[in-house]
């Protein structure tokens, strides 16, 4: 985490950079730091390895802590409040929401937006619970994953998990995902436009620099996409498909085949 209180609650935010090494060396030596979150005790870590932060001292996990933040995420979080506040953006770094038990990434108080930066995998499950208690408590979430989880297979062709489709909003009537990757300060916006297997998607990307991009020109570009470009691609995929054989994974598969093959019809040929 990059934020934590005193005694007094007093917030020590290191994201905003207001103190050198050797001044936040003296704090860490005078004065005891807490959790906003548990009320723990924590650790004001300076090293080299990951960019200066608090971490909890060996206790029981935080229960507003869901991951443990590596430095690529650590790293991640800093850029996204940093190009929130060059964008004139009113934004809080791990501000507590008692309502819903939950501290987001970033906090968006104007429009009761929370933005969480997911990069370590968790339940897809997890996810949706953690969406539904900001809905339930009239907060609005966006969810942008580390880039590192976009994973296409050649042109317009990508693999997503369940955990991946959780964190998918709607936009004009297609899901869409969004990636930030701290190594190049890029966004990328993913749309998903059709199906070819429960695992594998046609999408189209578009790719974003931080420093050009404002907070709602990211969320509103997005590539057209015409059944033009997809029809190749999707008969290509379906000619794979027929020319591969399927075998029985599960009761389900040997249920379809059997009813299609019932009723004349070859499970070579489907979708037709």
């Amino acid at each position: 985490m990059l934020t934590a209180s005193t005694i007094n609650g007093s917030l020590l935010n290191l994201a905003d950079r207001c103190f050198s090494l050797d001044e936040l060396r003296q704090l860490r030596r005078s004065t005891h730091y807490y959790c906003p979150g548990c009320r723990e005790r924590v650790v004001m870590k300076l090293g080299e390895k990951k960019i200066w932060h608090f971490a909890h001292q060996g206790s029981p996990p935080c229960e507003m802590e869901w991951e443990r933040e590596s430095n690529y995420h650590l790293t991640g979080k800093q850029q996204l409040y940093d190009w929130l506040r060059e964008d004139r953006q009113d934004v809080q770094l791990e501000h507590v929401l008692i309502a819903s038990n939950q501290r987001p990434d970033l906090f968006l108080p104007s429009s009761r937006t929370a933005i969480e930066f997911q990069c370590a995998s968790i339940e897809a499950s997890l996810l949706t619970k953690r969406s539904f208690d900001y809905n339930a408590s009239n907060i609005h979430v966006t969810w942008i994953l580390g880039a590192k989880r976009l994973k296409r297979l050649y042109s317009l062709i990508h693999t997503l998990s369940a955990m991946d489709w959780a964190a998918a909003s709607n936009h004009r009537g297609s899901p869409a995902i969004y990636y930030y990757c701290p190594e190049e300060r890029t966004f990328a916006n993913l749309t998903i436009h059709y199906s070819l297997t429960p695992t594998k998607f046609i999408c189209t990307t578009t790719y974003h620099s931080a420093s050009t991009t404002s907070y709602f020109d990211l969320f509103k570009s997005h590539t057209p996409f015409t059944n033009h470009e997809s029809m190749p691609i999707w008969f290509k995929q379906k000619q794979i498909w027929r020319q591969n054989p399927h075998g029985e994974k599960s009761f389900i598969y040997y249920f379809l085949r059997k009813r299609l093959y019932l009723s004349g019809k070859s499970i070579r040929f489907f979708p037709l």
